[in-house]
């Protein structure tokens, strides 16, 4: 894989002594997104699905309301130009009557975990993965940032015309509220992570109706918002 590369570093054990091993990093990169005659901005990325990526992040920008709104994709080198049909879409309320067994959400941690060989090989990438109403895994991503993975999954569901609101959005990390506020705009009912939730996911899930379960861990989870939808 283009995106690890082999290191030698220095294991210091305390009770041991020094050990040189060798083993694995990411490689980051930068990555510029062009859109129409907007100025360009950059993403800090593991650069792999850089076109699920920016169509995602377009999409959680309100610039986009569907794949059906870019024109015209393409990658050159470390920039992905696109040609959209501009949009200003607003947040809205989710109205999924999705409803699944909690042992689904440990599930779709577990399953998350396994699909990511990236972490398990550095542990130093997130992972974000959509599932369906029975843990099944729709589709992962690795990337440096907790967003960009969720970009990446969900632009890839955009250009695949997935029904995200049969979805179980999983992710690794501390839960924030820019990120429940993706999977708002995407329509996605169920947010499942291992790590902490911070006050402003709360608050956001709260106020559009998201189910935000974290500390999933094992057979543990706690659920913050919309328990009805937690069997």
């Amino acid at each position: 894989m283009d995106f690890m590369r082999d290191v030698e570093y220095t294991r210091i054990d305390l009770d041991k002594g020094r050990e040189r091993r060798r083993g694995k990093v990411v490689v980051d990169g930068v990555v510029t997104v062009k859109v129409n005659d907007r100025p360009p901005f950059k993403m800090t990325v593991l650069p792999q699905d850089m076109e699920d990526a920016a169509i995602g992040r377009l999409f959680f920008m309100g610039l986009i309301g569907s794949v059906d709104d870019v024109i015209d994709i393409k990658r050159r080198g470390s920039s992905v130009e696109l040609r959209i049909k501009e949009r200003e879409m607003k947040l809205s309320k989710i109205g999924s009557d999705l409803r699944v067994e909690a042992g689904v959400l440990a599930l779709c941690m577990k399953r998350l975990f396994a699909s990511t060989e990236v972490w398990e090989l550095t542990g130093g990438v997130h992972s974000a993965g959509l599932f369906d109403k029975e843990g099944r895994l729709i589709r992962a991503a690795d990337d440096i940032g907790k967003g960009n993975a969720i970009d990446k999954v969900v632009g890839w569901g955009l250009r695949e015309k997935v029904d995200f609101s049969g979805t179980i959005l999983a992710s690794t990390g501390r839960q924030i509220g820019f990120m429940v506020e993706k999977a708002v705009r995407a329509g996605i009912p169920i947010v499942v992570s291992r790590g902490a939730p911070l006050a402003s996911s709360i608050d956001v899930a709260d106020r559009y109706g998201v189910t935000l379960v974290c500390f999933a861990k094992g057979r543990r989870m706690n659920v913050y918002t919309c328990e009805h939808r937690v069997l």
